[in-house]
């Protein structure tokens, strides 16, 4: 086989290949469950507290724990959070229910 027509092949070949991997990375979608997209964005000042009520919640997390201290005191058929902002910024709060679904709120904690 003539060499020149079998680089041009194996080109030809890495192009397709390049093509097919770029278009691929850009056409995927990216799952609703992995974007932390915030539902609300909530203000405190620093030493405020505001509750949060939730009546399926099974877990919950805070982004950054040294701005914004979590709370659920009691036991009732809602779940309460008493958020209290500790230092000022921004972190981000999230709530996880029964049925799997996330909610994300942006906190804010002013002086």
């Amino acid at each position: 086989m003539d060499v020149k027509k079998q680089l041009g092949r194996v080109a030809v070949l890495a192009v397709v290949m390049a093509g097919t991997a770029a278009g691929a990375e850009q056409s995927a979608p990216v799952p609703k469950k992995a974007l932390a997209i915030p539902s609300e964005t909530i203000t405190l000042k620093r030493g405020e507290t505001k509750k949060l009520e939730s009546k399926d919640a099974i877990g919950s997390s805070i982004q950054d724990p040294e701005i914004l201290n979590v709370s659920v005191p009691g036991d009732s058929a809602k779940t309460v959070f008493h958020m209290t902002g500790e230092k000022v910024g921004k972190t981000t709060f999230t709530v996880w229910s029964k049925d799997g679904k996330r909610r994300t709120y942006e906190i804010i904690v002013k002086e």
